[in-house]
């Protein structure tokens, strides 16, 4: 049977106990053990999402009979721009080289990029026992870093994180082959690679599958968002993601449908997630009832919510790997049949506007009009909802994305 490594910390796990929706990694790992491909996950033991450790000290999980989990024991931190998660990073890349030591060699490694650590001991590991290691391009670290900080200054920042630039070099280097969430960021990886483009290096883009809940849990869901003042016959708009000033500007958003909730007292915008500005835009958002912090929710709270919603937000900044990517939640939304209002430019305002799936607003006066019209003629958001369906079943369905990838995979020849 052939076996496959899978390298990924940050993403929820398929364990007894949990009620998140499976990512990129969780989903095609699945999908390899279903076609009887032997998989191990090396991941992390620390649930990125709600800050708790998940196991006391290294443990592994069988989740089938040829599908299991190794949670590396790491440390915990509490905030996602911390030093405790740099530690994390580090010290879960040296467990990792000595633990895989002691594991029966596999036939091939995909290692999800970021974290940089983990991803260079997976090349070398690859390089010192001549097994083909692919590294899944998904965010542009250390770039973003550099492009956090104010220009004048970044030639400070490049020598800080001049390690970290030296690093992804080798993990791109060194590398087998490079995929990616678009095309873009294989190129960027390649770029960092130093070499020609090969048919291995290809795209998949991020998605989810549309899951069938109970009944039961549905109503819960529904009944909770009703004690919150959200219900059906409310015109929503969702936002689930990490709440984040240096990733989202929720701040305008807040402003205009704060403002324009006093003509429009049906509108209310649903902010799910947890975050490190979570408090931040609690607090500006104090004085307009119809803005909702439900904190964080399960994927039966997340499915109910979109499904009585009319509108999904993605309020992403212009930063230089948003620009390149399409981001999960507004193809979470699509599956749903949202129209999706954005102020990102690049991949995602091409997509919506080629197939006329939703609004680019890039100033809140603009954001303003468009909430305007919508709310005075409601029956403009049927078509695009159609065509956010189209769309999806058309080109984001992850049934048929992770069948493709998990082929490649299986096919993968060094």
């Amino acid at each position: 049977m052939k076996t496959i490594w899978v390298i990924a910390a940050g993403e929820p796990l398929p364990l007894e106990d949990s009620k998140d929706r499976l990512h990129r990694v969780g989903i095609l790992a699945e999908k390899l053990s279903n076609m009887g491909i032997s998989v191990v996950w090396w991941t992390s033991s620390v649930d990125h999402f709600n800050k708790k450790q998940l196991v006391n000290n290294t443990e592994t999980k069988q989740i089938s009979n040829n599908y299991s989990i190794v949670l590396i024991h790491s440390l915990l931190y509490k905030k996602n721009i911390s030093i405790s998660r740099i530690l994390n990073h580090i010290g879960l890349a040296k467990r990792f080289k000595k633990l895989a030591l002691n594991y029966p060699k596999p036939d091939i490694i995909l290692s999800a990029f970021p974290t940089i650590e983990l991803s260079l001991e997976a090349v070398n590991y690859g390089k010192r026992n001549n097994i083909p290691v692919i590294i899944d391009a998904r965010d542009m670290w250390p770039d973003i870093f550099i492009d956090s900080i104010p220009k004048h200054f970044q030639w400070i920042g490049k020598i800080i994180f001049q390690p970290m630039f030296k690093s992804t070099k080798l993990v791109f280097n060194r590398a087998s082959a490079i995929v990616g969430i678009t095309e873009g960021f294989v190129d960027w990886g390649i770029k960092y690679a130093e070499r020609e483009k090969t048919l291995y290096d290809r795209s998949f883009y991020l998605a989810y599958p549309k899951t069938e809940h109970n009944i039961k849990d549905v109503n819960n869901a529904l009944k909770k968002f009703t004690n919150l003042g959200v219900t059906g016959k409310d015109f929503i708009i969702s936002f689930v993601g990490a709440i984040s000033k240096n990733k989202s500007d929720l701040e305008s958003v807040i402003e205009v449908i704060g403002e324009i909730g006093i003509s429009y007292p049906n509108l209310r915008l649903v902010i799910c997630g947890l975050g490190d500005d979570l408090e931040y835009f609690k607090s500006i958002s104090k004085n307009f009832t119809n803005i909702i912090f439900p904190g964080w929710i399960n994927a039966v709270e997340i499915s109910t919510l979109l499904a009585i919603s009319k509108l999904g937000l993605a309020p992403y900044r212009n930063r230089n790997d948003y620009l390149l990517s399409i981001p999960n939640k507004p193809i979470e939304y699509f599956s749903y049949g949202l129209p999706v209002l954005t102020s990102l430019r690049g991949e995602l305002k091409k997509i919506i506007e080629n197939h006329e799936v939703g609004y680019y607003y890039k100033s809140k006066n603009e954001l303003l009009l468009i909430l305007a019209r919508i709310m005075c003629q409601p029956n403009v958001l049927n078509r695009l909802s159609e065509n956010s369906a189209s769309l999806y079943k058309n080109k984001f369905r992850a049934e048929k994305i992770y069948e493709e990838y998990a082929n490649y995979l299986i096919s993968f020849k060094n």
